[in-house]
């Protein structure tokens, strides 16, 4: 369950995927990237005798590590070396170049048998992370043509309602407050199980049906603190408790959160409400997740699709006593509120002055 839901925060916010790459080729080179469509190759080109160009999707790295980046790169030269048999030979340290299309290239070159032969090196560009391997015989001469001659179109951005909204599955259903509203899902997020995503409060949320869960109740308190911190940069240290939260229709939600480190004092919002016979793994992250979680949950009603009998059997999920005390005082607080606020109305409209029909 834990790997599922980091796979999922990943996706949710990990690189988005890229549109497609174009670039022009130099003189004398040629396009074969329909060739090799597919897979993590997003431009290939031949050049003469043996040379080319290839980009490839690679996992992200930390780019401002140029220790850890100069060690993938020789580990990747090294292959190189393994895989064409070559005795490539790294000539350079950890270099670095930036373009006029916004690309950053991080490398390092190779000579081959004496002469300067390969470039190799890392970029984040059009929400990627890419790997460019430059094999020539003047490599230096043509990186700014290949490199800087890359364009990467931006992804579309999923369309944003405002408004009532519910889930793909028409299980749940909301009346959003103000600044709160629901996107598209992409393909990918449906694929994965996501039925609603959010955005307010400088963050976003995702709605993940939990199908086919087998996981016992008793364990979700520790599987939503465990989510949390498996987020990438996510401190440990902040890591809050578990906190409950009632819902309209009756089943509970728990939820846990932690600071990023990003510098940007983002939190990372993990969270779970069974529902009937499945339940929802909520996932947030942004300024403020908290608000935007419990600003949304607290008008979620049972869509069209939910069975009201079944929904109301949920079963409680066992938390200590006394955090279900603390909710409790917290629900009485706000009424106490509520009550006092109706009291000094009801006082001032008491002594305000009123003209009585046929007074003078």
């Amino acid at each position: 369950m834990l790997a599922i839901l980091a796979a999922a925060a990943a996706a949710c916010w990990g690189a988005p995927p890229a549109g497609p790459f174009t670039v022009e080729p130099p003189p004398g080179w040629e396009d074969v990237s329909a060739q090799r469509a597919g897979g993590d190759v997003l431009i290939s080109l031949k050049g003469p005798e043996t040379s080319s160009f290839v980009l490839t999707r690679v996992p992200r790295l930390p780019l401002g590590n140029r220790a850890v980046v100069s060690a993938f790169l020789a580990d990747v030269l090294a292959a190189l070396d393994r895989q064409t048999n070559l005795p490539f030979a790294q000539s350079s340290a950890l270099m670095s170049g930036s373009y006029d299309n916004g690309l950053t290239f991080l490398y390092l070159k190779a000579d081959l048998k004496g002469k300067p032969r390969l470039v190799l090196g890392v970029a984040e560009f059009g929400g990627e992370m890419v790997l460019g391997t430059l094999i020539s015989s003047v490599p230096d001469m043509l990186m700014p043509s290949v490199l800087g001659g890359l364009r990467a179109q931006a992804p579309a951005r999923p369309a944003v309602v405002f408004g009532p909204v519910q889930s793909l599955d028409g299980q749940l259903q909301f009346v959003l407050p103000d600044g709160v509203a629901s996107r598209e899902l992409t393909d990918r997020e449906k694929k994965m199980g996501f039925v609603l995503a959010l955005k307010g409060l400088g963050a976003e949320l995702m709605v993940l049906k939990v199908a086919d869960e087998t996981t016992p109740l008793k364990e979700q308190p520790e599987i939503v603190k465990q989510t949390v911190l498996e987020a990438p940069a996510v401190d440990a240290g902040s890591l809050s408790a578990v906190e409950l939260l009632d819902t309209p229709p009756g089943p509970d939600l728990i939820y846990a959160w932690a600071t990023i480190s990003d510098g940007e004092g983002s939190r990372f919002l993990a969270g779970f409400m069974p529902w009937g016979y499945t339940g929802y793994s909520i996932l947030a992250k942004g300024a403020d997740p908290v608000g935007l979680l419990r600003g949304a949950f607290a008008s979620v009603a049972m869509g069209p699709s939910a069975l009201p009998k079944i929904i109301s059997a949920t079963p409680p999920i066992p938390v200590p006593r006394e955090l279900r005390l603390k909710l409790k005082k917290k629900n009485h607080l706000a009424a106490a509120g509520a009550g006092a606020v109706l009291v000094l109305v009801a006082g001032l409209w008491a002594l305000w002055p009123r003209r009585v029909v046929g007074s003078r």
